[in-house]
């Protein structure tokens, strides 16, 4: 029993020597001895003082840190922007750091006006085609949304002069006029809808019209002042786009939820606003995801959930009750395009349009259904926002990447 008792009485004298190895005074992660913490009392801090430097010291670090993780990030974000080698990318526009929420080009195709999730609004200048203006710089106006709140949606007017803003909180109308300098000139007192504006269109004629998303059905049309000049319910449950005459803004069409596309009439040849009034239903078997009206009056063509595609003629005499014709139908065969819910006529014909889903677009023809441009991959996240310049001769798209991007329209041939 001797030999253990000594090992035992060993072990414990390693533990010991151990354990006031690690929590003396030198170490300094156990308890002070009390004339070093008389030293530290008679210092006057001066450890406190190292430790607070320490402290900032680090803070600075972590400073420097953010900077150089956000020159990084843009040095990247430059460094994608140079690689998109597609060849109808016409280049990207400067100056926005934030999500994009819209954009709108111009009836004269020569402004571009982008609003992000910030106060400021940018509204860019091209000198001359887009092609040829993007190889130089863009100069751009800002304006400041009234209050603390920021834009949602925006268009501008038919002649170009002004802009229509629905703010994102208080979801009201605001009116910019783009003289020199731009300044406020609208600022409405009640909000537009019920619900949440998802649709402004502005440019096409004399007028403004908005629909809400949800359970507000209604499609609503204000004077540039704000009043409000008429209403008309679909009464089809959701509302899942809105489509204005894009020349004249005669006629308005909604795809909704239920099946059917109510088409109203509401502008005068002469683009003056009238009594909304039902033109023609364009039939359906199900709920349509998107619609779009030619500028000739002639086509509609409609997208619907299950992947079909029907054009129907519109060029007909709906005032004796003569129906709209289908002319053709097709099937939706693309994965990335069959739930798409943006499309828009492109130039003023009705030959072909300009599909939207995701972070993907394609051009196609009316008349078959044939592709005739992909664009692949266009941002880094989804589209938010997609604007085709009146002329024909481009469009911009903006993402959630803070990214707004021009991009060809290929002449049709």
């Amino acid at each position: 029993m001797i030999v253990p008792l000594a090992i035992v009485v060993a072990l414990g004298a390693i533990f010991a020597g151990a354990w006031l190895l690690l929590f003396s005074p030198k170490t300094g992660t156990g308890g002070k001895k009390a004339g070093d913490a008389n030293k530290e009392g008679n210092s006057g801090g001066k450890t406190d003082a190292k430790t607070s430097g320490a402290q900032q010291q680090k803070k600075g670090s972590q400073k420097v840190d953010m900077k150089l993780l956000q020159a990084k990030a843009k040095k990247a974000a430059a460094v994608l922007e140079k690689t998109i080698d597609h060849p109808l990318f016409l280049g990207a526009l400067k100056g926005v750091n934030n999500p994009i929420e819209s954009v709108a080009v111009s009836p004269d195709s020569q402004k571009i006006a982008v609003a992000s999730s910030e106060r400021v609004l940018r509204v860019y200048r091209l000198k001359g085609p887009a092609e040829e203006a993007m190889k130089g710089p863009i100069d751009f106006d800002r304006l400041t949304m009234p209050g603390s709140d920021y834009p949602a949606l925006l268009d501008f007017t038919t002649d170009s002069s002004s802009l229509a803003v629905v703010s994102e909180g208080e979801q009201r109308l605001v009116m910019f006029d783009l003289g020199k300098p731009p300044k406020l000139s609208f600022h409405s007192k009640d909000a537009l809808h019920k619900g949440n504006v998802k649709w402004i269109v502005a440019s096409k004629g004399s007028f403004i019209v908005t629909c809400s998303e949800g359970k507000d059905t209604e499609v609503k049309f204000w004077s540039y002042r704000g009043d409000l000049l008429g209403t008309y319910d679909t009464k089809q449950i959701q509302n899942f786009f809105l489509s204005v005459s894009p020349l004249d803004a005669r006629f308005v069409a909604v795809a909704a939820w239920s099946a059917g596309v109510k088409m109203m009439e509401v502008g005068a040849k002469s683009g003056m606003f009238q009594k909304p009034e039902k033109a023609m239903d364009l039939p359906t078997k199900g709920g349509v995801n998107s619609v779009c009206l030619s500028g000739d009056h002639s086509r509609a063509v409609c997208l619907c959930k299950d992947g079909t595609v029907g054009v129907f003629r519109t060029d007909v005499r709906y005032q004796v009750n003569e129906d709209p014709k289908k002319v053709a139908e097709y099937r939706e065969e693309e994965e990335n395009f069959k739930d798409a819910h943006v499309m828009y006529y492109v130039g003023e014909g009705s030959e072909r349009v300009l599909v939207c889903h995701g972070r993907n677009a394609k051009l196609v023809t009316v008349d078959g259904w044939k592709t005739v441009s992909t664009f692949m991959d266009m941002h880094s996240s989804s589209m938010r926002s997609l604007a085709v310049a009146p002329d024909g001769t481009f469009f911009v798209t903006g993402g959630g990447d803070a990214k707004v991007r021009l991009w060809k329209i290929p002449a049709a041939n």
